[in-house]
C-alpha cells in the first residue's frame, strides 16, 4: 500500500515538473529573458479611411516596387508596377484586395519580441539581412506617411511572419495574416476582368445601351460590324458574358513589332446611356489572344475558351 502511494506521489511529481517546464518554455527564451508581448496595430486605425497611397517594396538584390493609388474622382485603386527586368505597367487594382490590406494593417494584433538588436545593420542577425527577401510597406495620405514597416516570411513551416517597424530595431513574431499581401506583382493585385471596375467607373448593366462588335483587317480598316441594343434578343446574355469575362494573366502592352503582319483584330465596345463609351481591342496571339483595354497602360492574355465566351471570333 505504501509502495503504491509512493509511486503515485512520484508520478504527480513528474507531471508537475513537466507542466512547469512547459510553462517556463513558453515565457522564457534561451537567453533567460522573458518574452515581451505587445498588442498593437501596424497602421493606426484612425488613419485607415485616409490612406490613398500604398507602396510595397520587394527587398532582394535591389528593389522592385508596386505603388497603389486611390483615384480621388471614383475612389477606385490603380497599381503602378516597375521592376528591374519588367516594363512599367499601370493597371486597375482589385479594390477588395487593397481594402483588405488596409483593414489587416489596422487591426489590433498580438506580437512578441524575438530580437532586440538592430536587425537592419546587425551582420549576425537572422532577420532582414541584405540578401534576404522581405517586403516594405508604406501607407500614405498624399505625402503624409502614416506607417512604414517590414515583413519577412518565416523559414519554418508555421506560416508565422517577422515584422519590424522602420523606426525601431526590435523584430516581432506575428501570425501570417499578411501573407496574402506579400507580392508586388500585378497578378496578385489586378482586377482581371476584361472590362474592369475602374473602366466602368461605377456603371452597371442597366447603364449599357448598346454592344458593338467590330472586325478589323490588317490595314486597320473595318471588315464587318454588328450592334445589339438593349432589348434585343440575346443582348443581356451577351452583356453578362462580356462583363463576367476575366483572366489572371496580366502583362505590359505589346510593343510595335507585335502588330506587324497581324491579319485581323477585334473590338468590343460598350455604349452607355450618358453617351460615354468603353472598349477593348483583342488581338490573336498564337493559340491565345491579347486584350488591350482603352484605359490605363496594360494588357490581358485570354484563352480561346474565354475569347469564345465573349463572342470571338465573330463574322467568320
Amino acid at each position: 500500500m505504501h509502495k503504491k502511494k509512493r509511486l503515485t506521489y512520484i508520478l504527480y511529481g513528474i507531471c508537475l515538473v513537466l507542466l512547469c517546464t512547459g510553462i517556463a518554455g513558453s515565457i522564457v527564451r534561451k537567453d533567460g529573458k522573458n518574452i515581451k508581448q505587445t498588442s498593437t496595430a501596424l497602421l493606426n486605425p484612425k488613419y485607415g479611411t485616409e490612406v490613398n497611397c500604398i507602396r510595397i517594396i520587394l527587398h532582394k538584390s535591389g528593389q522592385n516596387e508596386l505603388i497603389l493609388r486611390k483615384n480621388e474622382k471614383n475612389a477606385m485603386w490603380t497599381g503602378i508596377f516597375e521592376g528591374k527586368n519588367n516594363p512599367k505597367m499601370h493597371f486597375p487594382a482589385d479594390n477588395r484586395q487593397v481594402d483588405s490590406l488596409v483593414e489587416t494593417a489596422r487591426k489590433l494584433r498580438s506580437m512578441y519580441i524575438i530580437s532586440d538588436g538592430n536587425a537592419q545593420k546587425g551582420t549576425k542577425s537572422p532577420f532582414f539581412a541584405p540578401n534576404d527577401e522581405f517586403f516594405g510597406f508604406e501607407f500614405f495620405c498624399d505625402e503624409r506617411l502614416f506607417s512604414h514597416f517590414y515583413v519577412q516570411k518565416s523559414k519554418n513551416a508555421d506560416r508565422r511572419l517577422y515584422i519590424k517597424s522602420a523606426s525601431a530595431p526590435s523584430v516581432y513574431g506575428a501570425d501570417g495574416d499578411l501573407s496574402a499581401f506579400l507580392s508586388i506583382y500585378p497578378v496578385s493585385w489586378a482586377d482581371g476582368k476584361l472590362f474592369s471596375e475602374y473602366a466602368l467607373g461605377g456603371k452597371t448593366t442597366d447603364d449599357v445601351q448598346k454592344i458593338v462588335y467590330i472586325l478589323y483587317n490588317k490595314t486597320g480598316g473595318i471588315s464587318a460590324q454588328k450592334s445589339f441594343a438593349a432589348g434585343d434578343a440575346d443582348f443581356y446574355r451577351r452583356l453578362s458574358d462580356i462583363l463576367a469575362a476575366r483572366t489572371s494573366r496580366i502583362g505590359a502592352k505589346p510593343d510595335s513589332v507585335f502588330f506587324d503582319g497581324l491579319e485581323k483584330s477585334y473590338e468590343i465596345r460598350l455604349e452607355f446611356a450618358d453617351g460615354e463609351k468603353r472598349r477593348i481591342v483583342i488581338y490573336p496571339a498564337g493559340d491565345d489572344f491579347i486584350v488591350v483595354p482603352d484605359s490605363l497602360d496594360y494588357a490581358l492574355h485570354i484563352s480561346t475558351w474565354t475569347a469564345s465566351s465573349i463572342g470571338i471570333p465573330f463574322f467568320e
